[in-house]
């Protein structure tokens, strides 16, 4: 099996079913406003184990590298995330990083 992508009009997916490479493996960025959405939504699902991270990246050429974004809330197997951003120009996705995938296939994506 390998990782890949999977992108549709409202949605950007990615599965992960083998350790990432080192700079992980991600569903292809969104930025709200070139969607046009008002919300995006993160999800993750497919019964696999792996530590998911949600990142973003301002349009700054000094300090746009991708970042984690911290949220008190556990994004587990089958739930959703709901990220409301105003911020133009900011792009978002989601990954697992080298080192977090454990075992299984899981999926993770944004849909709008």
């Amino acid at each position: 099996m390998a990782n890949a992508k999977s992108n549709g009009e409202r949605y950007k997916y990615a599965k992960i079913d083998t350790a990432p490479a080192a700079a992980g493996y991600w569903c292809d960025s969104v930025s709200m406003s070139k969607v046009n959405a008002k919300s995006l939504f993160i999800s993750v699902w497919g019964g696999g184990s792996a530590t998911v991270t949600i990142q973003f990246k301002t349009a700054d050429p000094v300090n746009g590298a991708w970042t984690d974004y911290s949220t008190d809330e556990t994004i587990e197997d089958g739930s959703r995330f709901i990220l409301e951003d105003w911020a133009a120009g900011v792009k978002w996705r989601v990954g697992v990083k080298s080192g977090g995938y454990s075992s299984g296939t899981v999926w993770v994506g944004i849909d709008w």
